[in-house]
């Protein structure tokens, strides 16, 4: 259930296609798709903080799924801390956007009542 119905009204109008070509685990393409939505993820100190590390994690990954490399050379306890690196990264990213929409949804609140 959302808090509010703004929130219950908020679709994209974005077919599985430009989904495919524009989200992606690939930094800079997350920093553009946030952008599209209003947002700018370089002022997120959790995003700037792991961003190298998540750049990282996932050029590891497409040389292995994409480039045939050999994934030999990590292990499964890699895999684990990956895991732990990108949950902290959306965590932060998730926190921020809810800061934003907060930050947002009481300017519109304020805008709303000095207009009455």
């Amino acid at each position: 259930k959302y808090e509010d119905e703004a929130a219950a009204e908020f679709a994209l109008q974005i077919d599985s296609s430009e989904v495919d070509d524009r989200l992606s685990g690939n930094v800079g393409r997350t920093i553009a798709a946030f952008r599209r939505c209003g947002l700018t993820l370089e002022n997120c100190v959790d995003f700037n903080k792991r961003k190298a590390q998540i750049g990282a994690i996932v050029s590891k990954r497409n040389d292995a799924v994409h480039h045939s490399d050999d994934s030999s050379d990590f292990t499964f306890s890699d895999v684990i801390g990956w895991i732990a690196v990108v949950k902290e990264y959306i965590l932060g990213i998730s926190q921020y956007v809810q800061g934003e929409r907060a930050f947002h949804m009481s300017r519109l609140q304020l805008l709303q009542s000095h207009s009455n």
